[in-house]
């Protein structure tokens, strides 16, 4: 009896070992994949993540960007660290086009940003003073959250942010305009400025960008329900995929996806329904007007949030 009690004992004694010394997931709070329209045609997407660590209290974005030769057949990449209060802690980003690569390291420590940049086999480094309170760009829609006022009709939210692409801080001005319901979901529609560029967006109240657009570039960001709605004929490698996001994304952790689940279950229980999904991600795109000049191809860097920003040459 007594020798039954003390294997039990060792039995859950090392049973909570084991459950402490387990690594804690990310919980991942967004996962998306977005196509990138030009003048209404298809020129790449995107794929969008956001977690958070419970672990080490840290944000993680982590994104990827694939441009078709209309695009300039541009990869770009990134992976970026924030505090619990979105306090700047590290970021990496890649870029991979016919001009050849360009690797941008940055780490922040005591109010410095240590950029290390490497473009076209020259590297630079700079120390960048970060404004109080200020950012990484991709953490925008998180970092309006936090903030008091939130999300809310009429609310304007000034801040300053780093531009991963080309590891300097710009000023922004992000309004909340309105309410309203786009593709059958209650969003916020934002105007935001940012890099001396406005841009117009539709969020979530979880902050999601279901639609991102440049005017003025008559360029588009669009998150859809699943990837092969985005993706068009582009491919990434799967290795690829796993190294930079951990696993292949399925893209399906957002408001539409969620609703595109619920209207299949219903079309599968409606009788006379019918369950397919037609999608035209698979047509043959045309060459069509407006595309990019040779001047402009490699300077379009759009991000998965609520500014499709313009990269800098150098």
């Amino acid at each position: 009896m007594n020798l039954c009690k003390r294997s039990f004992s060792l039995i859950s004694w090392l049973l909570f070992i084991f459950l402490l010394t387990q690594d804690i997931q990310a919980q991942v709070l967004f996962e998306g994949y977005s196509k990138i329209t030009l003048g209404g045609q298809f020129i790449g997407f995107t794929i969008q993540k956001y977690e958070f660590d419970p672990q080490k209290k840290q944000f993680i974005s982590t994104s990827l960007i694939k441009y078709n030769e209309f695009g300039g057949n541009i990869t770009e990449s990134l992976k970026a660290y924030a505090g619990e209060a979105l306090e700047p802690v590290s970021y990496s980003y890649n870029l991979l086009g016919p001009e050849g690569t360009k690797t941008i390291d940055a780490r922040f420590s005591k109010g410095i940003l240590a950029v290390k940049t490497t473009h076209k086999g020259i590297t630079t480094k700079k120390d960048l003073k970060l404004p109080k309170g200020s950012f990484f760009s991709t953490f925008l829609a998180y970092a309006i959250l936090q903030n008091p006022q939130g999300l809310k009709a009429g609310n304007k939210y000034e801040y300053q942010a780093v531009a991963e692409e080309d590891g300097d801080v710009y000023k922004g001005t992000a309004i909340v305009q309105s309410e309203e319901t786009y593709k059958g979901l209650p969003v916020y529609k934002i105007l935001n400025d940012y890099k001396g560029a406005q841009f117009l967006a539709y969020a979530t109240n979880k902050g999601e960008m279901i639609s991102t657009t440049a005017p003025q570039k008559n360029l588009n960001l669009d998150l859809v329900a699943k990837p092969s709605l985005a993706v068009g004929g582009l491919s990434v490698g799967a290795d690829n995929l796993r190294l930079l996001f951990g696993n292949i994304p399925e893209g399906k952790v957002h408001a539409l996806a969620d609703k595109d689940a619920t209207s299949s279950a219903s079309s599968v229980a409606s009788p006379g329904a019918s369950s397919s999904v037609t999608s035209k991600a698979g047509t043959k795109l045309k060459k069509l007007e407006p595309k990019l000049s040779d001047k402009e191809k490699g300077k379009k860097g759009a991000r998965p949030g609520l500014g499709i920003q313009t990269k800098q040459d150098e």
